[in-house]
């Protein structure tokens, strides 16, 4: 296949396949920044992925049969999306209106912002190396060379002695899905074009994060974000760090829950909190929005749904407590 187009699909399947499925999400009637649009996307098609996935890999099938599966969903997403388009015509160009507003404020308040994050994006791909301890591009070059999904071991080519604790938690098959469909190697796939887009969705879920955190105060934010960045860059000497290795080995599973995936956990468990305190009431695409980042949660670790599940018990916690000592204050004072 040329390398344009293998470029072309890659581009597709990571970055604008994402977004466009972020575009479908609703809140209420309420606009959609960019970054939640991305992060809701990638969210999404994450937690579609392991539903398709996880039955496959269970009963066995080849890789080539998910592969097949998942370029009818590329093909099915523009489909929707234009057929939401039509029906929601209005909402839509008020949508990519705010789009551009967004980015205008972007440019004028929050350019820092982003040099940072393309420097730093540039670094991770060229000058940094990836942790040992990640077996990422080799689980993946073995499945497409095997057409089996996690039935031997990368190095060795043994087969797995508890293959059940990577068959639920497939984040490398679906790298290899892409892989397969754009037919780009997997070297060149996993250390050049996948921090693109997934350091992207850690700078987004980090600005989304910060929402929490300061809500209303678009400085805050912008300087928590570039906080975030420079604490994450003291795991770039260290061996064995692959859970914060964000700038090392972002693709890696473990990586990906601990720096972005359960951080979002904690942020969407607060704004439920937040909306039954403020309005009375459930925010139901919030709650949807939950259970996808759990299943996201799951395909990127096994135990990646029981850690986001304990994140939202520490989220209650914390609210109860809070609401406990306010109580318990306002007692003292009478």
């Amino acid at each position: 296949m040329n390398i344009w187009l293998q470029i072309l699909i890659t581009i597709y399947s990571l970055g604008i396949m994402p977004f466009l499925v972020g575009m479908m999400w609703t809140r209420r009637g309420a606009l959609l920044g960019l970054a939640e649009t991305y992060v809701m996307g990638y969210i999404s098609i994450w937690a579609l992925f392991y539903l398709f996935a996880v039955p496959m890999i269970v009963m066995e099938l080849p890789l080539s049969t998910l592969t097949g599966c998942w370029r009818g969903i590329m093909v099915a997403v523009p489909v929707l999306w234009l057929l939401q388009f039509l029906i929601r015509r209005n909402t839509f160009l008020r949508q990519l209106q705010h789009y551009r507003s967004n980015m205008e404020r972007i440019r004028q308040f929050f350019s820092y912002v982003i040099i940072l994050a393309a420097l730093f994006t540039l670094i991770s791909i060229g000058f940094i190396m990836p942790s040992p301890e990640d077996d990422v591009p080799e689980t993946v070059a073995i499945t497409i060379d095997t057409n089996r999904m996690y039935r031997q071991q990368p190095y060795t080519k043994l087969a797995y002695s508890e293959p059940e604790l990577k068959q639920y938690s497939p984040i490398e098959m679906f790298y290899a899905v892409n892989v397969d469909v754009s037919g780009m190697e997997v070297p060149i796939f996993v250390h050049s074009f996948l921090p693109i887009f997934l350091l992207a969705f850690f700078y987004a879920s980090t600005w989304e994060i910060s929402g929490v955190l300061f809500r209303g105060k678009p400085e805050e934010r912008g300087l928590f974000v570039v906080f975030a960045m420079i604490l994450y860059t003291v795991s770039i000497g260290a061996d064995r760090a692959v859970s914060f290795s964000v700038f090392q080995n972002i693709w890696n599973g473990a990586t990906m829950l601990c720096c972005c995936i359960l951080p979002l956990v904690v942020a969407f468990g607060f704004e439920i909190i937040d909306s039954i305190q403020q309005k009375k009431k459930l925010d139901y695409e919030m709650i949807v929005m939950v259970i996808l980042t759990i299943v996201a949660a799951q395909l990127m670790l096994a135990k990646g749904a029981v850690l986001s599940v304990l994140s939202l018990i520490c989220c209650v916690g914390i609210y109860v407590i809070r609401k406990g000592w306010e109580r318990f204050g306002s007692v003292r004072k009478h």
